[in-house]
């Protein structure tokens, strides 16, 4: 305790400008994680120092929340809430050890809500188990959440001494892996090292084919980029309370859409995308890079939205032209669209 004490004092003399609580299981302990909670909270008071993010242990503790509001001092004065995580959700049957139910995790979002304490939900895409459907549907569970959270999902790494790449499990569940330069978002274009670092990921297993997996970057992009970053967020609101139509459904015909569009915002994100998709998969890596945003390497679903908000005036016609688009198949009862 003296050394994480005194490690904190450091922060806040060294004015650091972002501290990480990666401890999964920061809150268990909970008189000494109070403490530690209180500390951060009068250095930062004090001295006025750092931003930061934690991560409590998975699962509702009532106990964990004074610890939560005891950080909450440490917030960033323009965000308004203190922040934790909420660990990932996934429907995969495969590693239950590290699954939420989701009624646990309803819970979660909801008690930390009622705190005022902003969270966010990270899904690992690619699990041996999950289905394509299953994966939809923990989308659609999340999306009906109210106020909607912030989305992070990431490909399956399959890591060395981790269970998953142990012989028999890979055989067992039909994984197969690609060599992938590793991914580090936000990271300068100009800096990158001279010695390249690989994971291996998820492409395919017994529950899932690699097609499916494609499908899910899709669905997973539309969340993260549309949904939980707002673009139609609302739009998604208005089908499905008033015309019944589920998320994943309206999001469906968002891609269709897409798909079907030439020359149009929406359609020419899309094509960025699968052209993204088609790099990464292949084994190319994950970085992207535009020139007309910053020099360094966005993820893809924050790339789209910077783009799609830029000209407002384009991004309202790619919206009415999509919603054109949806009126004539959801004009009918709510239980036909």
């Amino acid at each position: 305790m003296e050394v994480l004490l005194n490690e904190i004092e450091w922060f806040a003399d060294n004015k650091i400008p972002y501290v990480d609580i990666c401890d999964a299981n920061f809150g268990i302990f909970a008189e000494r994680d109070l403490e530690l909670a209180k500390k951060l909270k009068s250095e930062k008071q004090a001295k006025d120092f750092g931003a930061r993010r934690h991560s409590l242990g998975q699962g509702v503790h009532e106990r964990v929340i004074p610890i939560r509001n005891g950080i909450a001092g440490m917030r960033p004065a323009a965000s308004g809430n203190a922040r934790g995580s909420v660990p990932g959700y996934h429907h995969a049957q495969y590693h239950q050890a590290i699954n939420i139910k989701f009624d646990r995790f309803s819970t979660c979002c909801r008690v930390s809500r009622d705190h005022k304490i902003e969270n966010y939900t990270e899904i690992i895409m690619g699990m041996p188990g999950e289905t394509l459907e299953s994966y939809k549907r923990g989308l659609e569970q999340i999306m009906e959440l109210f106020p909607r959270p912030v989305v992070f999902i990431y490909n399956c790494g399959v890591f060395v001494n981790a269970p998953m790449n142990e012989p028999d499990h890979i055989r067992l569940h039909g994984i197969e892996t690609i060599r992938s330069p590793i991914y580090l978002w936000h990271s300068s274009i100009h800096n990158r090292g001279s010695i390249p670092e690989y994971d291996n990921i998820t492409v395919s297993a017994n529950s899932f084919t690699a097609e499916d997996l494609r499908q899910m970057y899709l669905y997973g992009w539309t969340a993260q980029a549309f949904h939980s970053l707002g673009i139609l967020e609302y739009v998604a609101k208005f089908y499905n309370q008033v015309r019944g139509l589920k998320f994943i459904k309206f999001y469906e015909m968002f891609l269709d859409f897409c798909r079907a569009g030439t020359g149009t915002l929406f359609s020419r994100e899309y094509g960025i995308l699968t052209d993204y998709m088609a790099t990464g998969y292949s084994g190319g890596g994950w970085d992207h890079y535009d020139p007309d945003l910053a020099p360094i390497y966005w993820p893809i679903e924050e790339a789209t939205w910077l783009r799609c908000v830029t000209d407002s005036k384009a991004l309202k016609k790619a919206i009415l032209d999509f919603v054109s688009y949806l009126e004539p198949q959801c004009s009918m009862k709510p239980t036909q669209c």
